[in-house]
């Protein structure tokens, strides 16, 4: 798959390769950083309301990193180009808020509504009672794949009949039927391991759901619309009316200034508000000229008596 005109995607892998890399060699150094970007419970003392982003940037093993920055590699390109490179983005990061919020709903309900951590104060490892609060921290999740999930599910929705080989199928397969697969499979997975292994199963069907709502709004109400004035993170030729940023911008703007105006002397006050009233004089539309040819080629490319005028006329 050609990345020369998918800069998001390319960006994405290299950003996510990167960290990795990072965090691989700070662990070897004894710096663990994992307590403040990866997601945690949210009735976890070490949780952040960033964490819904940040997570999705870090990775657990190679292999976690490699999948994952190889189904961006395959189809990011693809949705980036139907997209354009905003709107991919935004899915992106959009899928993997989705997939963090899935996540921690999960938890919540294996752990406070069938297990009810919260009657106890400790929970018992290996024969060593742990303070909840600290079994919380130790709840993390991490990794790219509810954002991939998503970009899935928005391949197989928009080309639905496109054949693909996935191993060890020996045939091609639709890639609708492809993302029905996987979903079946993240479903079943889940179902059967709860909370209890180590990979996020109902993580990687929230970042299709809210895939799955993000795409059915924008074929109700429009390609490029979000609501709560969202919509610049997508659309760069956003109303201003739908433009949340240039309303906060609005109210944290300062009030027009007013002349000032000192009243001892009457007369002298009169001069110096009418000679503020007066309207600018125009310039020369040949030095306007001039200046656009200095912008465009250089002060170089001006004749001798183009620099003459310019430097007497402006």
């Amino acid at each position: 798959m050609d990345l020369n005109n998918a800069p998001v995607s390319k960006n994405l892998i290299i950003i996510n390769v990167l960290i990795w890399l990072a965090f691989e060699v700070m662990h070897r150094m004894g710096i663990v950083l994992d307590s403040m970007f990866a997601l945690h419970m949210f009735a976890a003392s070490d949780f952040r309301w960033y964490q819904l982003i940040t997570y999705q940037f870090m990775h657990g093993s190679f292999m976690h990193v490699f999948f994952n920055m190889l189904a961006v590699f395959w189809f990011g390109p693809v949705m980036e180009r139907t997209w354009g490179a905003r709107k991919f983005l935004f899915f992106y990061v959009f899928c993997g808020i989705g997939a963090a919020l899935t996540q921690e709903l999960v938890q919540y309900i294996y752990y406070f509504q069938i297990e009810h951590l919260d009657r106890y104060n400790a929970v018992m490892i290996d024969n060593v009672a742990i303070p909840v609060n600290s079994y919380l921290n130790f709840m993390q999740t991490v990794g790219a794949s509810g954002c991939v999930f998503g970009i899935l599910l928005a391949f197989g929705m928009f080309y639905p009949n496109e054949q693909m080989f996935v191993f060890p199928i020996p045939f091609p397969l639709k890639a609708k039927w492809m993302v029905a697969g996987y979903a079946a499979f993240e479903l079943v997975t889940g179902m059967k391991a709860a909370v209890g292994d180590n990979v996020a199963h109902f993580a990687h069907l929230g970042g299709m759901l809210f895939g799955l709502l993000i795409i059915l709004y924008w074929k109700k109400y429009g390609d490029y619309r979000l609501p709560l004035g969202l919509e610049p993170l997508i659309n760069e030729n956003c109303p201003k009316e739908r433009n949340i940023f240039n309303k906060i911008k609005n109210l944290f703007a300062g009030r027009e200034k007013r002349d000032f105006k000192v009243h001892k002397n009457e007369s002298f006050s009169e001069k110096k508000t009418e000679k503020r009233q007066q309207p600018r004089p125009k310039r020369d539309p040949e030095i306007d000229a001039i200046l656009k040819k200095v912008r465009e080629s250089g002060y170089d490319s001006l004749t001798t008596e183009e620099k003459r005028k310019l430097f007497n006329g402006y």
